[in-house]
């Protein structure tokens, strides 16, 4: 069984599987360069070891204009999970509350710095079976300079699961995004994911059931506790190849088990495709199968 031999504690993105990123050559503002981020991501998720209830749907979209902004601090703002910068059979330790202030701290924020969520209309979701509709919602307030909308939500309707079938996703575009269209094929199976028994100085070792598709995306590793004390996230992108052990010094501040509130593995398996949506620049719609299991951890 593989294992990663060295953990590193990193600041990275809040984000689901990598994001889709780019500039908008030649843009400029106010003397600060204007930079896009485009993610739209479509997931199914299960309890793993549970195949007798349908998988969970959802889909999130974001177009995003940006300035005066670490290209890093965007996505922990918004919440993504970034997991591009996980080297191959690696992991990185995340934590959360820290992360998050942070990219807010003033002294990081600049007086020009804004993030705008930009309207690209409703959005049409074409899956194997079935179609919805995806339309924006108005971003809260939560600090002041982000602004706009964003996409997705509790009352989008589901789309059936179509195991290895395409799924499309296009606009007729809106107040500030054009036109566009993205297909991505999903992933041909679920993980199926089992984790051993947590047990404390040693590693966890996980499996799977293998894909074996040639130039298949590696598979993305996600463990996650949550207690009084905050959150914190480890991270691991390897190869699908059916096991991998995260290695114990991951969990070198997971308290007691009287202590967690929750605790949980996922794994998911990931499909990708670029696409280019004008006025928000370069991005990829991402589809994922995860399976999510609960962390048993000994006293």
């Amino acid at each position: 069984m593989r294992r990663f031999v060295s953990i590193a504690l990193a600041f990275v993105p809040l984000a689901l599987f990598g994001a889709g990123c780019g500039s908008r050559d030649g843009v400029r503002d106010a003397g600060d360069a204007v930079r896009g981020l485009v993610r739209v991501d479509l997931s199914y998720t299960r309890t793993a070891g549970n195949q007798t209830v349908d998988p969970r749907f959802d889909a999130q979209a974001r177009f995003i204009r940006y300035r005066s902004f670490d290209a890093t601090s965007v996505p922990t703002i918004l919440g993504f999970a970034d997991f591009d910068g996980v080297p191959l059979d690696g992991c990185k330790v995340s934590d959360g509350t820290a992360e998050l202030d942070s990219a807010l701290a003033a002294d990081t924020v600049a007086p020009t710095a804004e993030v705008a969520l930009l309207d690209a209309g409703n959005l049409d979701l074409r899956g194997p079976i079935d179609r919805t509709t995806i339309t924006p919602r108005h971003y809260p307030e939560l600090v002041p300079f982000v602004s706009g909308v964003v996409y997705g939500g509790d009352d989008l309707s589901p789309v059936a699961l179509g195991l290895g079938q395409p799924y499309a996703v296009s606009g007729d575009g809106g107040n500030e995004v054009g036109p566009f269209n993205a297909t991505v094929v999903a992933p041909r199976s679920f993980p199926s994911l089992t984790v051993d028994v947590l047990h404390r100085g040693s590693d966890l070792d996980v499996r799977w059931s293998t894909d074996l598709l040639a130039g298949a995306e590696p598979l993305v590793l996600e463990a996650r506790w949550t207690s009084r004390t905050g959150t914190r996230i480890v991270r691991c992108r390897v190869r699908d190849d059916g096991a991998f052990s995260i290695p114990h010094d991951a969990f070198a501040d997971l308290p007691p088990a009287a202590s967690l509130s929750t605790a949980t593995v996922t794994a998911m398996r990931l499909s990708r495709a670029p696409f280019f949506a004008p006025g928000a620049g370069r991005g990829e719609l991402t589809m994922a199968l995860k399976d999510v299991a609960a962390l048993q951890v000994t006293p």
